[in-house]
């Protein structure tokens, strides 16, 4: 419930000041929206930060590199993502460009949301963590290399 709560906030802060990620707006196309944030961003931060951290947790690393590790899976499946969202206008970016910002603030505020999950040892084994995710990253990527997108 604190990853799902902690990502709609980060990303109304984000729509509301353009700090986090940089000028972009949601559409519609998400469905229901607080405060112009679709409730279904805390759906996506949550699958998207217990799917990576359910891979992560396998590792035999220190914490730490448990985490970057994650940052950098997650940051993967938001370059994917982004060109999916632009190309069906689920949200819109000034300029119709993707700021650098955006990829930083996803890979720390990832970050934090791994460090969350693994130091409260609420992520289990859980062996639909790594399908899930490759299957998020074959359908953004795939699509968008394709040009079905």
């Amino acid at each position: 419930a604190g990853i799902a709560a902690g990502g709609w906030l980060v990303e109304y802060i984000g729509v509301q000041s353009d700090l986090l990620f940089g000028a972009y707006q949601y559409t519609p196309v998400l469905g229901v929206s607080v405060y112009d944030v679709p409730l279904m961003m805390a759906v996506n931060w949550l699958m998207l930060v217990y799917g990576v951290g359910g891979i992560v947790q396998r590792l035999s690393i220190p914490l730490v590199g448990r985490i970057l590790i994650g940052g950098a899976l997650m940051l993967l499946v938001d370059v994917g993502l982004e060109q999916f969202a632009i190309t069906h206008e689920l949200w819109v970016w000034e300029n119709d460009t993707v700021p650098l910002k955006n990829y930083l603030a996803w890979f720390f505020i990832s970050c934090l949301f791994l460090w969350q999950l693994l130091v409260s040892s609420t992520v289990s084994s859980n062996p639909l963590a790594l399908p899930l995710i490759l299957l998020q990253v074959l359908f953004f990527y795939g699509g968008w290399l394709a040009g079905i997108w």
